[in-house]
């Protein structure tokens, strides 16, 4: 697949907001992430994951469809990672999801 049609199959897949290359590789990252990349960072992060949650979530993002830099579908993954998970770890993901963006000075590429 050539660049060009990759960016028309996102950009009519996302909309009008095209991402830029930095939130193109943030996107392919997540598709990308493994269980046992999970369970290091849940380990590092302080987070209680089970393996079969790890694995459910590393699937659940493998095939992602929604663009986590736009609010409405940031706010459905965090719903989705409820029902994989439990509500105490969905709103710690999103506590420590808003940290690691101001940190990284990374919170002008999502919409509010």
């Amino acid at each position: 697949m050539n660049k060009l049609y990759q960016w028309n199959f996102i950009a009519n897949h996302w909309g009008e907001r095209l991402p830029t290359d930095l939130q193109h590789l943030i996107i392919e990252r997540l598709k990308n992430v493994s269980d046992n990349e999970l369970m290091y960072y849940s380990e590092r992060y302080g987070f209680s994951l089970t393996i079969d949650e790890c694995q459910n979530i590393s699937h659940y993002l493998n095939h992602l469809t929604l663009n986590p830099f736009i609010k409405a579908d940031r706010e459905k993954m965090f719903h989705d990672l409820t029902d994989l998970t439990n509500e105490q770890t969905a709103i710690k993901a999103k506590q420590l999801f808003k940290q690691l963006i101001n940190q990284y000075g990374m919170s002008h590429l999502f919409t509010e």
